[in-house]
């Protein structure tokens, strides 16, 4: 991000720099929370059909007034 200046030229020879490291972090913590989000709204839903579900079969039975 800002320049850097070096006396001597010396290739930076290690793999996990902490730029590279915040760059996997950063694209891993958004893979996690969109996925995480798409689990909540998965069992949100799953919850809700099961809850409409014991309703539509109270009704059936006649143990529901609607």
């Amino acid at each position: 991000m800002f320049p850097v200046l070096h006396e001597a030229s010396t290739p930076n020879t290690a793999l996990l720099t902490p730029e590279v490291a915040g760059n996997i972090f950063t694209s891993m913590w958004g893979v996690v929370s969109a996925n995480f989000a798409g689990v909540a709204v998965l069992l949100g839903s799953v919850a809700g059909l099961m809850i409409a579900a014991k309703l539509i079969n109270g009704a059936r039975k006649g143990k529901v007034r609607v």
